[in-house]
């Protein structure tokens, strides 16, 4: 069967753990964004996501003829930057841990 490597591991780890933190907080702001918007039910239609000053997502919410409201969801750039921003850390971070890593011979 094939045998990872170490370094092969760290990799997969490192990058596995820096995306699924960034997925973390990009839901986290996400529901910040949905019940900030609820709660404005009477004032504001649109609530902008920002991280920063860098715009992550927009919500929308828009009156239906009921009285109740619809809510839809648009991914700005800023989303693509915040997710490549999140994987060149995840492989500096890498490269810095399989830097520090020894190898068989030197143990």
């Amino acid at each position: 069967m094939f045998e990872r490597s170490a370094r092969e591991k760290i990799i997969t780890k490192t990058i596995t753990w820096s995306f699924l933190l960034a997925v973390i907080i990009f839901c986290a702001l996400l529901v910040i964004g949905a019940g900030n918007l609820a709660n404005n039910l009477d004032r504001s239609l649109i609530y902008e996501g920002h991280l920063g000053s860098l715009a992550l997502f927009k919500l929308e919410k828009m009156p239906m003829s009921d009285g109740g409201f619809s809510a839809s969801i648009s991914l700005t750039s800023g989303t693509a930057v915040y997710f490549g921003l999140w994987l060149l850390v995840a492989l500096v971070v890498t490269g810095w841990r399989i830097r520090g890593q020894k190898s068989p011979a030197d143990r």
